[in-house]
């Protein structure tokens, strides 16, 4: 079975770390769908790796909370069941930094989110949903870390390595009102410094449009895409 990942993903100067980087995007931008099965020998050879690393890699995943151990020869991503928990957490958690945020964010901070929300919207306009999807995750994490949560911060980027795959499942049949709107809608809350109106709403949301649009086979598998490492990505809109 050929996986939609490509060689060349792999940097031979830290393998162990660049297999669990390449897997890890994989989960963010939809290469793996929710439920699928994954095989560490199979992953290993189209990565051109011995076993160990992309076994370490996998049980660090899994580890994360990202993939499921049925058995040794049995490991799956999360099925979409699993995102129902996960989306209740969220909800709280993003809902707590959101709400710090409009009771204190800093000017910078709010720059920084507002330019996320910037580079996002760009992706999305030029077609790119794949810069569009690494993005999406760091204006959340974003909240956090201008409430000064480093905790919660972490806490965030677990669950979103979780939730990935079902954003990226149902991402291309977003609205551009689902995909970034919300965000906008996050950000006029900071800016009114109203801590009282939920921003964390948008979580919400986008679930209830992401679940119609869940793929109807969930072992399906998506299409070769282009890989492209966050520290390439562009860190202002020209």
């Amino acid at each position: 079975m050929k996986y939609p990942i490509e060689d060349e993903d792999v940097l031979r100067s830290n393998l162990g770390a660049s297999v669990y980087g390449t897997l890890r995007e994989s989960l963010a931008t939809g290469r793996f769908k929710p439920d699928a099965r994954l095989r560490i020998r199979e992953l290993a050879e189209q990565l051109g790796t011995s076993v160990t690393p992309a076994r370490d890699a996998i049980l660090q995943l899994a580890s994360e909370g990202a993939l499921v151990l049925r058995s040794p020869r049995d490991i799956r991503v999360l099925s979409v069941e699993r995102y129902l928990e996960i989306r209740v957490i969220r909800v709280e958690l993003e809902g707590l930094a959101a709400a710090a945020d409009a009771r204190a964010v800093s000017p910078a901070a709010l720059a920084e989110l507002e330019n996320l929300v910037d580079l996002n919207k760009k992706a999305i306009e030029d077609g790119d949903l794949v810069t569009a999807l690494l993005y999406n995750p760091r204006f959340h994490l974003g909240l956090a870390k201008a409430a000064g949560m480093p905790t919660l911060e972490e806490l965030i980027d677990q669950l979103w390595v979780r939730v990935a795959p079902l954003i990226a499942a149902s991402y291309e049949a977003f609205s551009d009102r689902s995909r970034v709107g919300y965000h906008e809608s996050v950000l006029q809350a900071l800016r009114d410094r109203d801590s009282d109106c939920p921003p964390h709403d948008s979580v919400k949301i986008s679930w209830k449009v992401a679940r119609p649009c869940l793929p109807v086979s969930r072992a399906s598998r998506p299409s070769t895409i282009e890989r492209r490492p966050a520290d390439e990505l562009p860190q202002s809109v020209d």
